[in-house]
């Protein structure tokens, strides 16, 4: 990496890396990127990273290098993926429920009879650059395919309907549901994606200080399997649209809570304005992507830093709902402070706005040179 390219977001005080790499505490706050970022009181996490090398290490003899473990999955992730018979084109399949909502026909706003399904819900592809813009319906049975699509990096697959119940508090019926999820397309592979739209039961929070009469309805739920080349993740989120917040099931514990983040959601669309600003190119195109591999030093909200062994600076990476955080085997992992003082490495993208979000997140053995039990 270029470390006249990333002068803009690295911090490299010597000073104050010296404080963090010996500090016994690290934080772990909840909160989001964009406007109404709300805070709540970090939680403690003990542990101490122990100093990287002054010149960074070379891997024992046998160990893989950690960008080739990442090229390695992503590898393995393409290669996993379903074939479309094209060398200069992609395709995009899946499937989609809707479940506890009466969904309305748009133009005559009557019931769309049950033996319809879901064939007259639209699901669209967008690119910054409108270059795909296409619509397709599932069937029936709600499997649908986007065939012969350009390779592209920051699309959204956006579903739009219409319910009968009141999904925005306003004590009427007739609302409309969006959600967007972010996809990748690659050249001769099948980028796939299991979609589940649901209203959010009321013990999922009740134990919040946030109850019904604040969050006027119960949210819209979306949770999705996605499989794509640029890696596989799960995620369960809730529209809080009266607050107009996402609410992101961070912690991998399959219910939301407090310790969870949220992200600023003004068109309650499912997806963080900050990212959807990114993901549209609202805010400029990425202007460089870059891998880094160092130590995590602290996990606040959804702020990792990571030490980069090459470059001797410290990066602040943003997590968003489309980070892909895995284990060097492939597993999802939950985004924790146990994190902390772990080897990793990482791919990120870097803003005309100085933003710095992080695409894929790969956390190395417990047990690395770096991090504890170290050397």
């Amino acid at each position: 990496m270029n470390r006249r390219a990333i002068q803009s977001f690295i911090f490299p005080s010597l000073a104050i890396l010296g404080a963090l790499l010996f500090t016994a505490t690290f934080l772990l706050g909840c909160g989001g990127g964009g406007p109404g970022r709300q805070r709540v009181e970090p939680i403690q996490f003990g542990g101490e990273v122990s100093p990287p090398p002054e010149n960074g290490v070379e891997p024992p003899p046998g160990e893989v290098e950690p960008r080739d473990r990442l090229d390695s999955y992503l590898a393995d992730q393409a290669s996993g993926l379903e074939s479309w018979p094209s060398s200069t084109l992609g395709a995009l399949a899946g499937s989609l429920t809707i479940s506890g909502y009466t969904l309305i026909d748009p133009q005559s706003l009557e019931p769309i009879p049950p033996e319809q399904g879901l064939s007259d819900v639209p699901l669209r592809v967008v690119d910054p650059e409108d270059d795909i813009d296409c619509v397709t319906f599932p069937d029936t049975q709600g499997r649908f395919l986007f065939p012969d699509l350009p390779p592209v990096t920051s699309a959204v697959l956006n579903v739009q309907f219409v319910v009968a119940e009141d999904v925005d508090g306003d004590d009427r019926g007739i609302d409309t549901v969006e959600c967007e999820v972010p996809v990748v397309v690659t050249a001769g592979r099948t980028t796939s994606v299991q979609l589940d739209i649901y209203p959010l039961s009321a013990p999922a929070y009740e134990d919040l200080e946030a109850p019904l009469d604040i969050l006027g309805v119960p949210p819209v739920t979306v949770s999705y399997s996605y499989h794509g080349p640029d890696g596989s993740r799960q995620r369960s989120l809730a529209i809080l649209r009266a607050l107009g917040r996402v609410w992101l099931d961070s912690d991998l514990d399959g219910e939301f809570s407090s310790s969870d983040l949220q992200f600023a959601d003004e068109n309650a669309n499912g997806l963080g304005d900050k990212t959807e600003e990114h993901l549209s190119g609202a805010a400029g195109a990425a202007l460089e992507e870059y891998t880094v591999v160092g130590v995590i030093l602290s996990v606040v909200g959804n702020i990792i830093t990571i030490y980069s062994l090459e470059d001797m600076a410290s990066i602040e990476l943003v997590v968003n709902e489309a980070t892909n955080l895995v284990s060097e085997t492939g597993e999802e992992i939950p985004l924790t402070g146990s994190t902390v003082g772990r080897d990793a490495v990482a791919i990120f993208r870097e803003y005309p706005d100085g933003h710095v979000a992080a695409s894929l997140i790969m956390i190395l053995s417990a047990t690395g040179p770096h991090g504890p039990g170290g050397g």
